[in-house]
């Protein structure tokens, strides 16, 4: 799913771009969930992050969870932005983010933005 929904980011920015999880099925509504979140994440570091600098990377890593309740944890990490600063508040889509998976947390470090989120299955 991952893949197939960043597909044509990875064909603009190759060697920019990686990914790292093993193949997950995922039920309509947690499939549907993923993509709006990663849709947000990819329009916010194409305007604001990584992939607006040249020298922005990118990596998204995902792993399932069986641990009680079965779980995919996924790990957004941007590297090398450039005049990174930290929004002053929650904007739109962060909140559409926020709302739509679980444990949501952003990290904004010196280098980059990390988002860690999760979806029950």
């Amino acid at each position: 799913m991952v893949e197939r929904l960043l597909f044509v980011h990875l064909l603009a920015y190759p060697e920019r771009i990686t990914l790292e999880g093993a193949y997950v099925p995922l039920p309509a509504a947690a499939a549907a969930r993923l993509r709006l979140a990663l849709c947000e994440l990819f329009a916010n570091a194409t305007k604001f992050g990584a992939l607006a600098n040249p020298q922005g990377t990118l990596a998204v890593k995902w792993h399932l969870s069986v641990n009680g309740s079965r779980r995919v944890s996924v790990t957004w990490a941007e590297r090398e932005t450039s005049g990174l600063t930290i929004p002053e508040w929650v904007g739109f889509g962060t909140q559409v983010i926020a709302g739509t998976v679980e444990n949501c947390v952003r990290v904004f470090e010196a280098t980059g933005m990390r988002c860690t989120f999760e979806l029950s299955l």
